[in-house]
């Protein structure tokens, strides 16, 4: 299976205040709507290369009835920020099937909808490979049942920017060899290089072959603190750029350092650690 990567999901309290923040640091996010469950709502930016950030909160009226059986529930009252990470699938009952071939548990497909501003309906298939919030560890899969032109397009503000899509999904394990294993038999990956990574507090797996990286805290670190609050999940996100001087120039950037021996310009966002590089193959 081709991991590509459709989408990443930043979880907040407040929507207003995630997309203030976001707007704040020059990308503008655009509202899409509430989810079908009507716990939850969204906004979201996309990119020239049809990825894209969403942001998620719950809705006024979930938060009045005091509802939490919806997605990341513990992730969106404590503003964790980064919270999950999908995979587009063109077959999702075929990549359903040849995980749980490789001995990986999958939910569903299952079809889910929401209602844009514009009255526009976008309708989606998921399934939800390995256990635990979905998009922690291994990646949710999704497949359109509308044009996907419905659920996303390049945002204005944001196309044709310095930023061109997600690059890659940093994901926090208390174990970085069992979480390289899951891993690698789930999708068949190679090997991956491995860093230690003081200034980021975590020892890293990279793998070569997908857009994904493990870490794993050293010492009390914030990522011992973020796995003992929200448990394994997405902690940092990077994005693609052309050229990573121009991206920092044009984008709010509060530190220039290195991951993963790359370069990395790490946004102004507070908690969420959610970073600018240059465009790496997979």
């Amino acid at each position: 299976m081709d991991l590509r990567i459709d989408h990443v999901t930043v979880a907040g309290d407040r929507l207003g205040e995630l997309e203030a923040e976001f707007r704040s640091v020059g990308l503008p996010p655009e509202y899409g709507g509430e989810h079908s469950s009507g716990a939850t709502h969204m906004s979201l930016f996309g990119f020239d290369d049809g990825t894209y950030v969403e942001l998620i909160s719950a809705t006024e009226r979930a938060r009045r009835t005091g509802r939490d059986d919806y997605w990341w529930a513990d992730r969106i009252r404590g503003n964790a920020g980064p919270a999950a990470w999908a995979v587009r699938s063109t077959d999702v009952e075929r990549d359903a099937e040849r995980l749980e071939a490789a001995g990986v548990p999958v939910d569903g497909p299952r079809s889910y909808e929401r209602e844009r501003e514009d009255g526009v309906t976008v309708e989606w298939d998921l399934a939800f490979p390995g256990t635990g919030e979905p998009g922690s560890l291994l990646p949710f899969l999704i497949a359109d049942r509308t044009p996907r032109r419905y659920r996303v397009t390049p945002t204005e503000g944001v196309a044709d920017g310095p930023v061109r899509g997600v690059e890659t999904v940093v994901v926090g394990v208390p174990d970085l060899d069992d979480a390289t294993e899951t891993l690698r038999d789930a999708f068949g990956l190679g090997r991956p290089a491995e860093y230690r990574e003081t200034a980021f507090g975590a020892r890293l797996a990279a793998f070569p072959d997908a857009p994904v990286a493990l870490a794993t805290p050293l010492d009390d670190s914030w990522l011992a603190s973020r796995l003992d609050r929200f448990g394994v999940s997405p902690c940092a996100f990077l994005l693609r750029t052309e050229n990573l001087d121009d991206a920092c120039e044009a984008l709010a950037v509060s530190e220039r350092a290195r991951l993963a021996d790359r370069p990395v310009g790490w946004l102004d966002l507070g908690e969420s650690r959610i970073g600018v590089v240059e465009r790496a193959e997979h």
